[in-house]
């Protein structure tokens, strides 16, 4: 049987024009499960007042990551797609079975969109589709539209076997890889990346946890080292209405803090990607930063477990700005925790998500 997998994601600019930069822009700030204010409000003051400047602020930032002109964040994606394939066809993944599964990526904001992926696998002779939504904690602002696509296209297609990945903030799979990545860097394995320049094609470190002691003593000694956790911020007017990613974050946070061994006073959690006036989830990640310099922090380390590969959000704003920031304020080491990536870590933990992946139900 031949297997389709997609894995969605939100996307990003596929280089640094502004007509492309700013089409990236409306389709992600046109999404109403993204921008919950009423259309009749919102869309004057996207064409008016963002559309006409915001692109250009993000060309500097997007310029800053882009490697000869290719946007990591998509290279990325792409490579893990491939290494993907490659894992789920192996004999000793699919215990030697007749099925053979291709993988393709697919994102929210620019091409290959979901919708068209989808009936071009069906074409091909695809007879089961895994959609994973590369979100691990989830969100209906993420995770919740792809939902809903599939849904659709099941139901126009009731001869398929479609299957959804819509979160895994809990995953113990998941979990272990995050929290193996994150104690290489802890015990200096993953030093080799730590003092340079963003890593957009990073091989995560393998894993230390056999060995190692607890984590609580390695962070805490010396006290002024900080792990800190942050993920993307959300409107609390969100949460209010039932959106459950903090309590997906919440998730996340404990099976790291459990498997870690992380003392209370060792780590915290900050938030970051604010955007506009509205009341956001707390602590912000500057002002986190700023509370711990004021503590005597002096070896920052972050890590984004809310990202499965690094973006922009991650190679600019946390591993140039929030470090330069970090370092002008008087801090003294910055250590950031690259993204699981395209390592085998994280394509271990798609492989399993894509072949535990549970069944839509029928309609």
């Amino acid at each position: 049987m031949l297997n389709a997998v997609i894995l969605y994601s939100v996307g990003s600019p596929q280089n640094l024009t502004t007509a492309c930069l700013k089409d990236f822009l409306n389709r992600f700030l046109s999404d109403k499960l993204v921008v919950k204010m009423p259309r009749f409000l919102w869309q004057p003051i996207l064409h008016s007042l963002i559309l006409p400047t915001r692109p250009e602020r993000l060309k500097e930032r997007y310029g800053a990551i882009f490697d000869h002109e290719i946007n990591p964040y998509l290279a990325l994606c792409e490579r893990l797609a491939t290494a993907l394939q490659a894992n789920l066809n192996k004999p000793s993944t699919n215990s030697g079975s007749a099925d053979q599964y291709v993988v393709k990526m697919s994102y929210a904001y620019c091409a290959p969109y979901l919708e068209p992926t989808l009936y071009e696998l069906a074409a091909q002779g695809c007879q089961r589709i895994t959609v994973i939504a590369l979100f691990p904690q989830y969100s209906d602002t993420t995770s919740k539209r792809p939902r809903l696509i599939l849904e659709r296209f099941a139901q126009e297609r009731p001869d398929l076997e479609c299957h959804m990945v819509s979160s895994y903030a809990s995953n113990p799979i998941y979990l272990d890889a995050l929290s193996d990545l994150t104690r290489s860097f802890l015990y200096g394995t993953g030093a080799q990346m730590s003092e340079a320049e963003p890593q957009p094609t990073n091989q995560s470190p393998a894993s230390t946890s056999a060995s190692a002691p607890p984590v609580a003593s390695a962070v805490a000694a010396p006290e002024r080292t900080h792990l800190l956790l942050t993920f993307h911020s959300l409107p609390k007017s969100y949460i209010r209405l039932g959106d459950p990613y903090l309590s997906e974050v919440a998730a996340t946070v404990q099976g790291l803090k459990t498997r870690l061994n992380l003392s209370e006073a060792s780590f915290s959690l900050a938030y970051n990607g604010r955007f506009g006036p509205m009341a956001w989830l707390k602590p912000d990640l500057e002002d986190e930063v700023t509370r711990l310099l004021e503590q005597g922090v002096q070896h920052l380390m972050v890590v984004a477990p809310g990202f499965a590969v690094d973006c922009l959000e991650t190679l600019y704003d946390i591993n140039l700005k929030l470090k330069e920031r970090f370092i002008h304020q008087g801090g003294e080491r910055f250590t950031y925790i690259p993204c699981l990536n395209d390592s085998q870590l994280h394509v271990n933990v798609l492989t399993e998500l894509c072949l535990k992946a549970p069944k839509l139900p029928a309609h």
